[in-house]
């Protein structure tokens, strides 16, 4: 009778190959973990970018005394917005570069002669933006219709929209 104290060639190759096997499909796990946060933490920052520049928007046209008679108020939808706040101030909201030739694009608050000023971060870029103004009737206020559209500019994740309907209280 042999006795054997070692092990066979196809025992160590049955070895590695079962641990070959086990590191892939962790591997992959963790490469699909990591991914899926990454994902999430860019749509999330991206949404509150959004949430943010639409909130600006939403308290300074909900006191505004009226739509700016630049804007047409006809309920199409349009890149810009233009209202006369409670100061007698005229500011317009805008759509910056959207989706030109894919430059960065922003949505920018611009307040009587001063220069546009960003509130998207430039870290997000907006591929749809847009504003619809609903005139006022005589039983109801003029309101507008946002809504914008971006996806963190360094990544091919999914777009993040944000819509809203105001109503201005100046009725």
């Amino acid at each position: 009778m042999k006795n054997n104290e070692g092990f066979s060639l196809i025992e160590l190759l049955v070895v590695v190959i079962v641990f070959a096997i086990i590191g892939v499909v962790a591997s992959e796990t963790i490469i699909l973990t990591l991914r899926g946060t990454s994902k999430a933490d860019a749509t999330t920052k991206v949404r509150n970018n959004l949430d943010f520049a639409v909130g600006a928007m939403e308290r300074q046209i909900r006191g505004a005394q009226k739509i700016d008679s630049s804007t047409t108020c006809n309920n199409t939808a349009q890149n810009s917005l233009a209202i006369v706040d409670q100061d007698d101030n005229k500011v317009t909201f805008s759509c910056v570069g959207e989706n030109v030739n894919h430059l960065p694009s922003y949505v920018a608050s611009a307040s009587a002669a001063l220069t546009p000023v960003a509130l998207t971060s430039s870290n997000i870029t907006i591929s749809n933006c847009s504003f619809t103004c609903i005139p006022a009737t005589s039983v109801s206020p003029a309101q507008v219709l946002i809504s914008i559209t971006g996806q963190d500019s360094g990544s091919q994740f999914v777009p993040v929209t944000v819509s809203t309907q105001i109503t201005l209280r100046s009725f």
